[in-house]
């Protein structure tokens, strides 16, 4: 078991801002970074990808590093883009479900390991499984999306193993389709099964606010996956909308507002689970510094 200060526990950062914000915490040692939010809303690119080629922004990259160094995080995650639209000439339009994407797919794992290996970031790459839907409109079946994703993970397995890449990969379970926007398969257990069940370097990223908005996904079947690589901890209301994205209300989750509460922290506890706190912008903005510190060290008393 690990020791109170050994857990892994951090946030999501969607701008550099934000970065500066969340490694300030005493009680914070990790980090996952959202590299498309981070360039959207701080006009800073860890990378950028043109012509179907990922490069390394090795300034960015150094400063990224230097900042998490400073403040003495223990790990920084990567979040990979997810796709909204069905075009390879921009990132978020790089489909699993597509077989023609894969080549490109791989090299941004490429560029991943590379950003590992030179800069520490990157120990975990978090994924959204294959979408089936985008802009609304059904693009693959379920059944094509599942083919072409086992397809795709495991060649991405194999060329972890072949080259010996050290940083893990996590498909992280997904809520129940939407009418509009994007939806991925995953938030079936048997999908997520499919997905990876051959695999051996694929693992899986638990979040607990998607699976109260997908419940025939039960905590148990997530607890019982081979290699949990992170989880996303927040919670929601429980009340599925398919018409609306705003009931992923990304709160922090408490013993008083998450029902599985005690649940999660025995997971934690039992699997040595590294906790991203995935807290929306507004939810983050409503506590202070302060507060947020309180409920860091009531977080990793509850899992010690």
């Amino acid at each position: 078991m690990l020791s109170k200060e050994e857990y892994l526990i951090g946030f999501h950062a969607r701008s550099m801002e934000e970065l500066l914000r969340v490694v300030s915490f005493k009680k914070v040692n990790l980090v996952e970074l959202k590299p498309d939010y981070i360039q959207r809303r701080s006009r800073v690119s860890l990378y950028e990808y043109q012509d179907g080629k990922f490069t390394i922004n090795h300034k960015v990259a150094e400063e990224i590093r230097e900042i998490c160094y400073r403040h003495y995080i223990a790990q920084i995650q990567l979040h990979v883009p997810f796709e909204t639209k069905n075009d390879p000439s921009e990132e978020k339009g790089l489909c699993y479900a597509n077989k023609e994407h894969h080549d490109t797919l791989i090299a941004r794992f490429e560029m991943i390991n590379e950003l590992y290996e030179k800069y520490s970031i990157g120990a975990v790459a978090v994924v959204h499984p294959p979408a089936f839907r985008l802009e609304g409109k059904e693009v693959w079946s379920i059944d094509e999306a599942i083919a072409a994703g086992r397809k795709f993970f495991a060649r991405l397995d194999a060329l972890i193993k072949e080259r010996r890449y050290k940083f893990k990969v996590g498909i992280e379970n997904m809520v129940n389709p939407k009418k509009s926007g994007s939806s991925c398969i995953g938030y079936l257990p048997n999908q997520i099964d499919k997905l990876i069940g051959r695999t051996s370097e694929i693992g899986i990223n638990i979040d607990s606010g998607h699976r109260l908005l997908a419940h025939e996904m039960s905590i148990a079947r997530l607890f019982s996956y081979g290699d949990i690589v992170s989880m996303h901890f927040h919670t929601n209301s429980g009340e599925f909308d398919a018409d609306s994205y705003d009931d992923d209300e990304h709160e922090f989750a408490t013993e008083k507002n998450h029902v599985h509460y005690w649940r999660y922290i025995a997971g934690i506890r039992r699997r040595d689970t590294p906790v991203i706190l995935e807290i929306s912008r507004s939810q983050m903005k409503k506590l202070s510094d302060t507060e947020i510190g309180m409920y860091l060290t009531q977080l990793r008393n509850h899992i010690w």
